[in-house]
């Protein structure tokens, strides 16, 4: 799978037979989704 450019997905795996897709955001100039996991 490939996203678009300049798309981010972030994942998490808590298990080993488990895949949580947990943002799927662009990540730009104005936009960065990894401030949502620095917050929680």
């Amino acid at each position: 799978m490939q996203l678009p450019e300049g798309w981010r997905l972030v994942m998490s795996f808590p298990e080993v037979d488990t895949v949580a897709f947990l943002i799927l955001d662009k990540h730009d100039n104005r936009t960065d989704p990894y401030v949502f996991l620095e917050e929680a």
